[in-house]
């Protein structure tokens, strides 16, 4: 068996990484055509069974809304299509949930518990379509609850006597939604998700500008002058378009600080005219403690005394990288 070179297994490396990205940005498509078929689904069977009730109507309704609107976001822009699908899931449970809360029946705690749920889903998807990010552990907890609630259901069921397949034809639309609340559990732990998180994002930026500022890191001039032609200029960009992820080329520079070396990339994607970046203590990337931001636009400052500042503009705001000069190259040399 042959040795694997460090080049080829840092390539690997690299592939994995991008591998997980392009999941994660097509997990929310496959889940809003799960979510769209299902609310037909369940539409024709209502038709057929003459049970046409105003509730199951706005549920489905609320399901294809959602779905299609995750389905049409040309940006595909995972933060945003996450809220429509817990926004989606939200309202059909609140819908599925409300007519059953009656007095006289021993279910009716049960069903005011997952109104909550869905009131609090719809408040979580509501607020990440507006990109204001909340804490979604509350929102993780109810989908767990309902997922756990509809196992046992179906754990019941096979109890009095039916095998594994005749529960699956009796509560078809059961084990499909259940699938779906595992699927947004899945998207909502997922970095990017996570990394939106208010509390998490404060404490991020709190040791980003402890760590990169006191004092202050930065890139050489050369990396500097690269930067600034990156919108228009892709010449030092490498091709790494293997069929499958959505980046088109990439570039990788260093970043030099106090605590060390921190390794940038800068990603093209497909139909993209936005470019990509990630921060990383990794040199092949990870999914995992990354600074990610986009950005289209780029400007340089300068100091009184001659600093140099290079300022990447995105959606999110600005972030700002210092050039470093020979003297501070050596004094950042001799940290690390």
């Amino acid at each position: 068996m042959g040795v694997l070179d460090n080049g080829r297994l840092d390539r690997m490396t690299a592939y994995a990484h991008r591998s997980v990205d392009a999941v994660l940005v097509r997990s929310n498509i496959l889940l809003a055509l799960l979510m769209l078929s299902y609310s037909f689904l369940n539409l024709y069977g209502l038709y057929n069974n003459t049970h046409m009730h105003w509730n199951n109507i706005l549920a489905s309704s609320a399901l294809t809304v959602c779905s299609v609107m995750i389905l049409i976001d040309s940006d595909r822009n995972l933060v945003r299509s996450t809220g429509f699908l817990i926004l989606g899931l939200g309202l059909f449970r609140i819908f599925t949930s409300v007519t059953h809360i009656q007095p006289s029946t021993p279910e009716t705690l049960l069903y005011i518990a997952l109104t909550v749920i869905g009131l609090n889903m719809t408040y979580t998807g509501y607020h990440y379509i507006t990109g204001v990010a909340r804490c979604r552990i509350y929102t993780v907890l109810g989908m767990i609850t309902i997922i756990g609630v509809n196992i046992n259901l179906f754990i019941l069921v096979m109890q009095h006597g039916y095998s594994f397949l005749e529960t699956m034809e009796l509560m078809p639309g059961m084990l499909g939604m259940t699938a779906l609340y595992i699927g947004a559990v899945c998207i909502l732990e997922s970095e990017p998700i996570r990394s939106r998180d208010a509390i998490a994002l404060r404490n991020r930026d709190a040791r980003h500008l402890r760590d990169m500022y006191v004092p202050m890191p930065g890139i050489d001039s050369e990396t500097a002058d690269t930067l600034l032609v990156c919108t228009s200029d892709h010449s030092l960009f490498h091709v790494v378009d293997d069929g499958f992820c959505p980046v088109e080329s990439e570039y990788r520079f260093t970043v030099l600080g106090p605590g060390g070396r921190a390794h940038a990339v800068i990603q093209r994607w497909k139909g993209h005219d936005m470019l990509h970046m990630m921060v990383t203590d990794h040199d092949s990337g990870t999914v995992i403690h990354a600074l990610r931001f986009s950005f289209d636009r780029v400007s340089e400052t300068v100091d009184a005394d001659g600093t140099r500042h290079i300022r990447l503009y995105g959606p999110n705001g600005c972030h700002v990288l210092h050039v470093l000069n020979d003297e501070e190259m050596e004094d950042l040399d001799d940290c690390i």
